[in-house]
């Protein structure tokens, strides 16, 4: 007989993974289809920063201009290029705590367990399965 709660359950995994996948697809299409207008109008400033820098409008172009490239490749880096990487970040903060703190239980509940009974292979064994998967967690979402 089913375990009651599996069909919803599966159900609810399935529909979270299908929106998932969706909203990382849309939000990395937008990001490329706004990507050469933002380039684009990146040119521009820097042109008209140019300018503005030859007809002597910014008293200190050295350090305004470091500030300037600073600012704006942060703004770009983020905006356009995590948008590629957002699953991988989205995965990682909304499942990432669920898993960690499952890790973390099955160690500490394993290691409180070899403790009390004096440790036998298999529970030796079971502890070093946690504290790999525990290990690897970080790595587990990359693509």
């Amino acid at each position: 007989m089913a375990v009651p709660g599996t069909f919803f359950t599966s159900s609810l995994a399935y529909i979270e993974q299908v929106c998932d996948a969706y909203v990382g697809e849309q939000v990395a299409a937008v990001a490329r289809a706004i990507e050469p207008a933002a380039f684009t109008f990146l040119g521009v400033y820097v042109v008209l920063w140019g300018f503005a820098s030859m007809f002597g409008a910014i008293r200190e172009p050295l350090k305004d201009m470091a500030e300037r490239v600073l600012k704006v490749s942060l703004v770009f880096g983020v905006g356009i290029g995590l948008a590629e990487y957002n699953t991988v970040v989205t995965e990682t903060f909304l499942h990432g705590p669920d898993e960690l703190a499952a890790a973390t239980a099955a160690l500490t509940s394993c290691s409180a367990r070899a403790s009390t009974s004096g440790g036998s292979s298999g529970r030796r064994r079971a502890c070093s399965t946690a504290t790999l998967a525990c290990t690897s967690l970080p790595w587990q979402y990359g693509r």
